[in-house]
C-alpha cells in the first residue's frame, strides 16, 4: 500500500519516504536544515523532546520509531550519557550512566530498530568543549569525545550500522568555525554544515 496508508496517514504526501531524527539538542538544531534539504524526498519527523541520552532513547523508542514504521531512523544519542559535573554534588535528575550502560543501551536501541526491520544510521557525536546540566556546568575534553565515538563505532561495526561522522565534519571544519563562544552551541553556518552533512547521508540511503 501507499507509504502515507501503510504508516496510518502520518500527514505526508502519498509516496514519501518516512525519516525520522532522534538526537539531543545538537539534532533540534540542525532539522531544519534537513528538512529542506530532503524537501520533495522524504517527510522529515524528530520528537519534540531533547533525548539526552541512550537511555532515554531506549524508552522512548516504541512511540519515536518502532510506531511509525519509518522508512529510515537517524540516531545521535549526544554526550550527555558521560558527562561529568565539575561540583562534587550532582545536579538535578537522572546522573551519568557511565560507559558500559551507554554501551548496553545504545546495542539495545540499535539492535530494536534493525528487529524491525528499519534502516539505521549511527551519528557519532560531535565536539562539545562545555555544557549546562540545570545550574551546574559540565566539562568535557576532546579525549572524552573520541573515547565516547570509539565505543559507539565498535557497536556500530558489531552490528553492521553505518556511521554519519558529525565529530569528523566538525574537526574537518574547525571548532572555530563550527561552535559558538560558549563551545556548545553551534554557529549559523555550523548548523548548515551538520544539517547537509546529515541529508546528504540519508539521501544516499534513501535513493
Amino acid at each position: 500500500p501507499p507509504a502515507a496508508t501503510r504508516r496510518g496517514g502520518g500527514g505526508y504526501a502519498t509516496g514519501m519516504k518516512l525519516v525520522i531524527l532522534i538526537g539531543d539538542s545538537i539534532r533540534m538544531a540542525y532539522q531544519p536544515v534537513v528538512v529542506r534539504e530532503l524537501e520533495g524526498l522524504a517527510h522529515v519527523w524528530g520528537p519534540e523532546e531533547n533525548c539526552r541520552n541512550s537511555r532515554c532513547v531506549r524508552d522512548n523508542l516504541q512511540a519515536w520509531a518502532l510506531d511509525r514504521q519509518p522508512d529510515l531512523v537517524h540516531l545521535n544519542a549526544g554526550l550527555h550519557d558521560l558527562a561529568r559535573p565539575r561540583e562534587a554534588q550532582q545536579p538535578p535528575g537522572p546522573p551519568p550512566i557511565g560507559a558500559d550502560a551507554y554501551i548496553d543501551n545504545l546495542r539495545t536501541c540499535l539492535g530494536t530498530i534493525q528487529g524491525a526491520g528499519i534502516r539505521t544510521i549511527l551519528a557519532l557525536t560531535t565536539p562539545v568543549i562545555e555544557a549546562r546540566q540545570g545550574d551546574r556546568r559540565v566539562l568535557r575534553f576532546e579525549a572524552e569525545v573520541e573515547s565516547y565515538n570509539a565505543m559507539a563505532r565498535s557497536v556500530a561495526r558489531e552490528l553492521n550500522v553505518p556511521i554519519n561522522d558529525l565529530h569528523r565534519v566538525v574537526c574537518d571544519a574547525g571548532c572555530e568555525a563550527m561552535l559558538s563562544g560558549d563551545g556548545v552551541h553551534f554557529t549559523p553556518e555550523g548548523t548548515e554544515l551538520l544539517g547537509r552533512a546529515v541529508a546528504n547521508m540519508i539521501r544516499a540511503a534513501l535513493e
